[in-house]
């Protein structure tokens, strides 16, 4: 029984190191204006290093408030690295009104993330800039308060 225990002990510690060896995920968020989020407005990100070379997932995440008017959001994700070639991903957030039939008082502020893309980042390729934009049929959207980038 003890030799069990001391199994156990020694798998729950090298779970805690594997654990602690990860980095947590990079975040931004960037604010929307106040005024809507124009199809013009694009927002920069800029991913200095990163831990080790691999591969990462981009995921975007929208803080909205009740006056969102729509269901969904169509985005952009743009990968620059320098003067080299641009990648571009599209990315359709659904269900963004999730609750039917729910009448919300006051401000209710929401948050909604999906994986944009998995791509493969190098140390020799730093810096990276990210850019997001909306790819809507109405220019200017309201209800967007911030659009985050978490790299993981």
């Amino acid at each position: 029984m003890k030799n069990e225990e001391s199994y156990g002990l020694i798998l729950l510690f090298c779970a805690f190191v594997l654990c602690a060896c990860n980095r947590p995920p990079l975040y931004e968020y960037q604010a929307v204006s106040h005024d809507g989020w124009l199809s013009t407005d694009t927002l920069r990100y800029e991913l200095k290093e990163v831990p080790h070379d691999g591969w990462y997932s981009l995921t975007l995440g929208v803080r909205y408030d009740d006056s969102y008017a729509y269901d969904d959001l169509w985005l952009v994700i743009e990968r620059r690295q320098g003067d080299h070639a641009r990648l571009r991903d599209t990315l359709h957030m659904t269900a963004l009104q999730d609750t039917v039939g729910w009448q919300p008082r006051g401000s209710v502020l929401r948050e909604h993330e999906e994986m944009a893309a998995a791509t493969r980042f190098t140390a020799q390729q730093m810096p990276v800039h990210l850019l997001v934009y909306h790819i809507m049929q109405r220019q200017r959207l309201t209800g967007i308060m911030d659009v985050g980038l978490k790299v993981e």
